[in-house]
């Protein structure tokens, strides 16, 4: 992808913030290019894409014939954090698993939220929707309940294989994931659903304890677009591998819009992989020289309701930039930081002191903060948030009021005759500069 194509008029630039928009006009800047991402030409419903991939598993068997002579399925959707894509696909799905002979009283809906805040009643209807919700028992994950997890053994690298009873014991467990870069795991989707999605707290800590070295730096291989290699992708794939129950995948690839641009369905391995091929012909985005100031929207809500899941839209425009230069990251952040267990990791001097206490003592989240910590001090963090100005600047982060004092803070850093790159939907677009 190139940055020039679907380029939009420089002096009004729309970007996602919140559940609001933000305009800015770069008309002044000589050398400003925008990195739009490219829009999907598929015009299809999105049920209307399913049931070809239904119709065409990717390694595996159709569902109806792994569904035949089941007594119990559990069909595992995203939380509120991501973007809704479940509504339109469980009732399809849970036709086919009638027509199998799967009994309705057998069939559940289960919310993969990991170690997220539970959801409310009103959250998880809104999930599903009224009818499947009434109709069916719909559950949630919470990795602090340990009594609700099922106990697996261990994987190789010491991982408690910790999975949610109601996924481990189905006969049947379909996972349906949106698929897009991950910027430690390599992708989302997948193994992801289970590991962190049903996991235990003590399941998730170890796996993402794998993000450092044991020097306590971070682990090269974990890094957005990469699997092979990766200890964090590898340790899950492992885990999930424990398992006994039959597992479908139902991958949805959103394009950069959040259009729908394909369904892929099939085997958690072989359909995963083939979902990352279009992954990367839609989001990656192939630069000749890095920039001054990259300006980066996450697209909106839900994907900067917090700061964690800000976090991935920053890390991902940081790889645009120069040393030295400026990121400023449009981060609504309604819903505060995302968790208890960010902010402390900002009381330590830097990213060292963190490295260290990280691999002695590691806790959830710990490996966001020196991400967020190491590119602070690689480059400039100019934030404009909801969030209060005590909190970013206890980031280490410059904060601004509005875009346009954001604006006027980076060139003052990047000096005349800046180079700005803009990324509107930065959460899935990844900038490859080209060596």
């Amino acid at each position: 992808m190139e940055g020039t194509k679907g380029q939009p008029d420089r002096d009004r630039i729309t970007l996602g913030y919140g559940r609001g928009e933000l305009y800015l006009d770069l008309s002044h800047v000589p050398d400003a290019r925008v990195f739009m991402p490219e829009r999907t030409e598929n015009t299809e419903p999105v049920g209307d894409l399913l049931k070809k991939s239904l119709a065409n598993p990717v390694g595996s068997p159709a569902l109806g014939d792994l569904a035949a002579g089941k007594s119990s399925v559990t069909i595992a959707i995203p939380d509120k954090t991501r973007p809704l894509i479940a509504r339109d696909i469980l009732a399809p799905l849970i036709q086919v698993l009638k027509e199998a002979g799967v009994p309705p009283q057998g069939i559940k809906v289960f919310i993969s939220s990991g170690i997220h805040a539970r959801h409310t009643e009103e959250e998880m209807r809104a999930l599903v929707g009224d009818g499947i919700f009434e109709a069916f028992e719909v559950h949630q994950n919470d990795g602090h309940r340990l009594e609700d997890f099922v106990n697996l053994g261990a994987t190789s690298r010491g991982t408690p294989v910790e999975v949610n009873r109601v996924v481990a014991d189905s006969d049947l467990v379909i996972l349906i994931g949106g698929l897009a870069f991950h910027y430690f795991a390599g992708f989302t989707g997948g193994r992801k659903m289970i590991i962190p999605g049903a996991a235990s707290v003590n399941m998730v800590r170890n796996n993402h304890r794998l993000t450092l070295t044991e020097n306590g730096e971070m682990n090269p291989g974990c890094r957005s677009g990469a699997l092979s290699g990766n200890p964090v992708h590898e340790d899950m794939m492992e885990a999930v591998g424990r398992l006994e129950n039959d597992i479908y995948l139902v991958n949805v690839i959103r394009d950069g819009w959040g259009a729908v641009a394909s369904v892929i369905s099939g085997g958690l391995v072989e359909s995963h992989a083939a979902g990352t091929g279009i992954v990367r012909d839609l989001f990656e985005c192939h630069l000749d020289s890095p920039c001054d100031i990259a300006v980066a929207s996450a697209g909106g809500d839900p994907l900067d309701v917090n700061m964690i899941q800000s976090h991935k839209s920053l890390e991902h425009a940081a790889a645009s930039v120069r040393d030295g230069g400026a990121v400023i990251g449009l981060l609504a952040c309604g819903d505060g930081i995302g968790s208890d267990t960010f902010l402390p990791w900002f009381e330590y001097r830097d990213s060292g002191e963190v490295t260290r206490n990280l691999y002695a003592n590691y806790q959830l989240n710990g490996h966001t903060a020196l991400s967020f910590m190491r590119k602070r001090e690689r480059i400039n963090l100019i934030i404009v948030s909801e969030l209060a100005r005590e909190v970013i600047e206890g980031l280490g982060a410059v904060y601004a009021e509005n875009l346009d004092e954001a604006l006027h803070k980076a060139e003052a850093i990047a000096g005349d005759g800046a180079r700005i790159y803009v990324f509107p939907r930065a959460w899935g677009l990844l900038p490859v500069v080209r060596q």
